[in-house]
């Protein structure tokens, strides 16, 4: 059977496949024309093509978040690349292990003024974990070792602890379209063994003493994968008298006596109550907390003993007072922990602070009861209908902030791009996201998430499992509540831009079945609707843009002495 002549865009398909890769997202070019060949003869790998770069990188990155597992993305030369960029620096702090394969102009032709030509070596060096050069065509056995060695060593580390983006950029000269009988293209793959880290003995009977013996302990999760050894784990401990688990619902950790709701319990926390709230020993795990408050209380009031437990390239201090940095993964730390025999001392934390929760429960329960319709009141109706057979994904700015108020909907895995924490790529990802999944994705958006990532309803994949919920307040709804802006005379012209997206002519235009509410009564019905809906279907939910941002001033406002 024929293929691309180029025998390193050979070998990477042949890579792909030989690690179990399934999924290659792929954008249209000229120059990338042998790594299209390739990757369309070869039938073992799920081949999305998507054409805009930039919505082609948050759907790889939406299939990885999905299958945790490392996919591919492959673009041309030029700024294709460059449009890759924000997708790339999202799954760097995701620890996503994306492949990002890039095709280049010959080395001899960079800075010469020939057309989709710039430095491409390297472009992303802030944030992958490695950027790899190789040349397109083989010219001699070493020439044959290096490309195979830095292959191997390309997917190794992608995938090794903590994962990351890599880089592979092939140099690839003219004609780019030409074929040969080479059926094997002489890849060898080799094994790579992950690094096993460990405790000693001796130190593991250190900290589990110290947590047992500490009378407030408390756990604190931010993002994270789902993980049933490590939800086992904290759920266990969560049971002791003395330790509270805290999880945002990104941590996607649940059950026990472990509580979910911490921005609205740090709401109800009385002023003059948070030092005795206040742990002896804070350990935290996971992606940066969502809500500006749990930072701002746990660096004023958390004196005592600080862990960071994961395996990170970096000492994360969160926090500002880290006193130990444990570097394994936080499942292996907290079964370790637990299997050791001691006695945990008598203390009522545990108990205090479930007694908060109620309290604040209760508290967002009659918030809601007294507030007019608003962004607020649309959640409030909202997250108690998300069936629990669904991936939830969570636009950026006051969307995820929201929706983490309520109750966690058990069993549902909760993602957003709190990587860097950007509005782009949010319809993208979710559309990833269903392309791997066998579930519904229920994609909940910001009107101007929604708009700036319009290119992700362009896609052929558009199915059936894909449902949007997009929040329409006029745009921008995040800067009347933060403090900085919302005073500010530029708010309605520079920030919030009070521009109304006119979301049903999009849902006409890409085939989306569309609903629209407008009140309360209206949105219960809508959103069933939109979940029993047998094609692609947006819901969009118009609410008041000055009313929401005091609805929701007012909630934190609400117990300030």
């Amino acid at each position: 059977m024929q293929n691309t002549s180029h025998i390193t865009c050979h070998r990477v398909v042949d890579l792909l496949v030989s690690r179990g890769v399934e999924y290659a997202v792929v954008s249209p070019g000229s120059r990338n024309a042998p790594l299209l060949i390739a990757l369309s003869r070869e039938k073992n790998l799920k081949k999305v093509v998507v054409v805009d770069e930039r919505s082609a990188g948050f759907v790889a990155l939406g299939i990885s978040q999905t299958t945790r597992k490392a996919v591919a993305v492959v673009c041309t030369s030029g700024t294709a690349l460059l449009n890759l960029s924000p997708a790339i620096a999202e799954a760097y702090y995701q620890q996503l292990p994306l492949l990002v394969i890039t095709a280049d102009r010959p080395a001899e032709w960079i800075d010469q003024n020939d057309s989709q030509t710039l430095r491409q070596d390297g472009i992303y060096a802030n944030y992958i974990k490695k950027s790899y050069s190789l040349q397109s065509s083989i010219e001699s056995r070493e020439q044959s070792w290096y490309v195979n060695r830095m292959l191997n060593e390309a997917y190794g580390v992608a995938t090794a602890s903590p994962f990351g983006p890599v880089q592979i950029n092939v140099h690839i000269g003219e004609p780019t379209a030409s074929l040969s009988e080479t059926a094997d293209s002489g890849f060898r793959a080799i094994d790579l063994t992950p690094t096993q880290i460990t405790l000693p003995n001796e130190q593991v009977k250190q900290m589990a003493n110290a947590m047992a013996e500490t009378r407030k302990v408390l756990v604190l999760c931010g993002m994270m994968p789902r993980n049933e050894e490590l939800n086992r784990a904290l759920c266990a401990l969560s049971r002791r008298p003395n330790t509270v688990v805290l999880a945002e619902h990104l941590a996607n950790v649940e059950d026990g006596e472990i509580i979910n709701e911490i921005e609205a319990a740090l709401t109800e926390m009385p002023v003059d109550a948070r030092e005795d709230f206040a742990p002896e020993l804070l350990i935290y795990i996971g992606g940066a907390p969502v809500p500006r408050i749990e930072k701002q209380y746990f660096r004023q009031y958390a004196c005592g003993e600080q862990w960071r437990v994961g395996i990170d390239e970096n000492i994360i201090d969160t926090m500002q007072g880290i006193t130990k940095h444990i570097n394994v993964s936080p499942e292996a730390f907290f079964e370790s922990m637990l299997a050791c025999d001691v006695e945990v001392c008598e203390s009522h934390y545990a108990q205090q602070w479930q007694g908060l929760l109620i309290k604040a429960n209760d508290g967002v329960k009659k918030y809601a009861e007294q507030s007019e319709w608003s962004d607020f009141v649309a959640f409030r109706t909202i997250m108690p209908l998300v069936p629990n057979n669904v991936l939830l994904q969570l636009s950026n700015g006051m969307t995820v902030r929201y929706a983490q108020l309520f109750d966690r909907v058990a069993g549902v895995n909760y993602y957003c791009n709190r990587g860097v924490s950007g509005i782009d790529g949010a319809t993208s990802t979710a559309l990833g996201a269903s392309i791997a999944s066998r579930l519904d994705v229920l994609l909940i958006t910001g009107d101007m998430s929604f708009a700036y990532d319009v290119n992700g309803l362009t896609s052929q994949y558009n199915s059936k499992r894909l449902k949007i919920v997009v929040m329409c307040n006029d745009g921008g709804g995040i800067f009347r509540f933060i403090k900085g802006t919302s005073s500010l005379p530029e708010l309605e012209e520079y920030f919030e831009v009070n521009r109304r997206v006119e979301v049903d002519k999009y849902a006409k235009a890409f085939g989306f079945e569309y609903f629209e509410a407008s009140n309360e009564a209206q949105l219960a019905s809508a959103f069933k609707s939109l979940m029993a809906c047998e094609t692609a279907a947006i819901l969009a939910v118009k609410t008041p843009n000055v009313d929401s941002a005091e609805t929701i001033k007012r909630f934190y406002k609400r117990n300030k002495q």
